[in-house]
This record gives C-alpha cells, sequence and structure tokens, in this order.
C-alpha cells in the first residue's frame, strides 16, 4: 500500500506539458502524431498544413499574437 501511495504522489508532482506558444520548433499532436511546429509570417490568409508527415506549417501574418496563432490552429 506504502508503494501505491508513493507512485500517486509522484505521478501528482510530475510536470505537465508546458503552455504552448506557438512558435517554430514546438511539438505538438494531431490524432496522436507528433508534429513540429514551423511558423511562417506573411501577407497571406491564415492557414495549416501538413508537410511531409513531420511539420505542421502554420501560416499567420506578420505581428500575430500568441493567442491569434492558437485560434488558427484550432480552428483548423
Amino acid at each position: 500500500m506504502s508503494w501505491i501511495k508513493k507512485q500517486q504522489t509522484k505521478f501528482e508532482n510530475q510536470e505537465r506539458q508546458s503552455q504552448r506558444e506557438f512558435v517554430s520548433g514546438e511539438s505538438h499532436y494531431v490524432a496522436g502524431t507528433r508534429y513540429l511546429l514551423n511558423v511562417i509570417y506573411g501577407q497571406t490568409t491564415p492557414k495549416v498544413i501538413i508537410r511531409n508527415k513531420t511539420y505542421i506549417d502554420l501560416y499567420v501574418r506578420e505581428g500575430s499574437t500568441r493567442e491569434q496563432r492558437e485560434k488558427v490552429m484550432m480552428e483548423w
């Protein structure tokens, strides 16, 4: 019983996934598959494209905020 309680405490105190900033190089999971985020700034319509089964290309406008980048990802 003591081992179980020790493991429960260890599990409760472990680090959680950090808050996402939606910047290039972050790992994001889609349908259980890990992708690296590549943020591309420009004067284009915001969109998301999966490339080479490895990358998520996030196209956003120059100067976009974290919240705006997150919104584009979540609505995709």
